[in-house]
């Protein structure tokens, strides 16, 4: 498994690296997601499941947040 680093060193990055990093954070969190059917159709109000993919969507929403910040589009959306 590739290691991600923390989101809190976005701000080091230029804009197409923070861009490659939200991509890769986001295809990481939907891979672990993907992992974890029963939660899909769920309604919820915090966040559940396994500890890999709450650290991922940690990480993806951090960076994810950065590239808004700098007005960037991200990929995704």
């Amino acid at each position: 498994m590739r290691k991600h680093r923390d989101g809190n060193s976005n701000d080091e990055l230029s804009d197409d690296s923070l861009l490659q990093r939200e991509a890769s954070e986001r295809r990481e969190y939907m891979r672990l997601e993907a992992k974890e059917p029963h939660l899909r159709d769920t309604h919820y109000r915090e966040l559940t499941g396994s500890k890999p993919l709450l650290h991922a969507w940690e990480r993806w929403s951090r960076t994810s947040l950065a590239v808004r910040i700098r007005g960037l589009l991200s990929r995704f959306q």
